[in-house]
């Protein structure tokens, strides 16, 4: 019954979400042709070309932003608004529903960071861009072992951060439930909190990790050197992420299966 009801979310979410993520093709494309080789061709700051940037960037940064928004509100008109009445009536468990909203939204929020990476990557493989980049990026980070363990750190952040977003948002929506007025406001005031939570725990582990190696200061301090010293950080936050995450589905699982009350 699982992979029914994640069938029908996905098919469900996916008649807008999909819309929202057609015109990244065309952006990246005139992104690259009418942005940066438009630069290159000019050799100096160009209207349009960065008009076009600064257009293509702002419309990845909106897919992102509507895409989580857009999987936590339809999370909630299934579960727990009028509709979930009509949600509650299959003969399925509650937490087998959860499981469905959050697998769903997770993928979709997943799709997006792909989507947004290959669109950022079309655009950075441009040859006289990838070039430049190429060489200040050697430059700069030096091996290639370095390298590739800071793009498997960001790699896995990101994939975490898509379940454990989803996760920490039904968890809020569903500690907004517990209360009779204004749940909305709660649940969004939640997840501000749980977010400044998360900021905090990565802000002092990283005030320790910089008190507790010196060596960050040198002023030779090679981007290898540095990763080496910030690589628990990463970590730390990762696990954070995931516990948060736990702690959350568990909640949200709790909520429905003992508190439910649609409106």
């Amino acid at each position: 019954m699982l992979g029914k009801l994640l069938k029908y979310d996905l098919r469900s979410m996916s008649k807008l979400l999909i819309l929202l993520h057609i015109p990244v093709i065309f952006l990246a494309v005139a992104a690259r042709y009418a942005g940066v080789l438009r630069l290159y061709a000019f050799a100096k700051p160009e209207p349009i070309a960065i008009l076009t940037l600064v257009i293509t960037i702002t419309y990845l940064s909106f897919t992102g932003f509507f895409t989580q928004l857009y999987t936590a509100i339809y999370s909630y008109r299934k579960l727990f608004s009028r509709e979930g009445y009509l949600t509650f009536t299959l003969p399925v468990k509650s937490s087998t529903q959860v499981l469905a909203k959050f697998l769903s939204g997770s993928i979709w929020v997943m799709i997006n960071v792909f989507v947004v990476f290959a669109a950022m990557a079309f655009v950075i493989y441009t040859p006289p861009l990838y070039e430049d980049l190429t060489g200040e990026i050697a430059r700069i980070i030096g091996p290639g072992s370095a390298c590739a363990h800071f793009i498997l750190l960001l790699f896995l952040l990101s994939i975490i951060g898509c379940f454990s977003n989803m996760s920490m948002a039904l968890g809020c929506i569903s500690f907004g439930h517990c209360f009779r007025k204004h749940r909305v406001l709660t649940a969004i005031a939640c997840y501000a909190g749980l977010t400044m939570l998360l900021q905090i725990i990565g802000a002092c582990a990283q005030v320790f990790t910089t008190f507790k190696n010196p060596s960050f200061y040198q002023a030779d301090l090679t981007f290898g050197e540095f990763l080496s010293l910030y690589t628990p950080l990463f970590y730390i936050i990762l696990v954070s992420s995931v516990l948060i995450g736990i702690i959350c589905y568990i909640f949200s699982c709790y909520v429905m299966k003992k508190r439910l009350n649609l409106d």
